[in-house]
């Protein structure tokens, strides 16, 4: 388990964040919010975080965590709902009712994820674009108040983190010539 400090306004006499990860790479981890104000320190919220914790970063009230995950049938790509039929595999990328469905895989891969925790004792995840999903492993994480930039083994994905909910959204990626380490 990891401790991080919770910055103003919860007051690192009042809280502290656990982060706990499955050791035995289970593939569930846990953050979770203690009160340490009195006698004896009290868990007052508990979120799960899907796959196992690398790396984390608290921006303003903001909690961001890349974890490593499996996933069976990962949408490799956006749905394009009018991409044609292929006549040679007329049922191959559309559902039941003929409607186009992504393509899809099987696979470890980097899973960045977001919690508000301006009220600790009842942390939320962003109703939409509190999870993006990045095929492969190798983490660096870094965050400025604006930006995170996550790398998964040679692309540095940088996303947009300005919202003070946790909203995020893929501004670009970046491929080096190598795997960042």
């Amino acid at each position: 388990a990891m401790v991080v400090p919770l910055p103003e306004p919860f007051s690192d006499d009042q809280y502290a964040l656990l982060l706990a990860r499955d050791s035995c790479g289970g593939g569930s981890s846990q953050a979770i919010v203690v009160d340490v104000s009195g006698d004896e320190p009290a868990i007052v919220a508990s979120e799960e975080i899907e796959g196992s914790i690398q790396e984390s970063r608290l921006v303003g009230s903001v909690l961001y965590v890349v974890s490593q995950g499996y996933r069976e049938e990962v949408p490799t790509e956006p749905i394009d709902p009018e991409k044609p039929i292929d006549p040679d595999n007329p049922d191959g990328d559309r559902d039941e009712a003929g409607a186009a469905v992504e393509p899809l895989y099987s696979g470890y891969g980097s899973i960045v994820s977001s919690l508000d925790l301006a009220d600790p004792t009842q942390p939320v995840r962003p109703e939409t674009a509190g999870e993006l999903w990045f095929s492969g492993s190798g983490h660096v994480i870094s965050a400025t108040d604006r930006y995170l930039f996550a790398v998964v083994q040679s692309i540095v994905h940088v996303i947009d983190i300005s919202s003070p909910t946790g909203e995020m959204a893929l501004m670009s990626r970046i491929r080096s010539a190598g795997n960042i380490r």
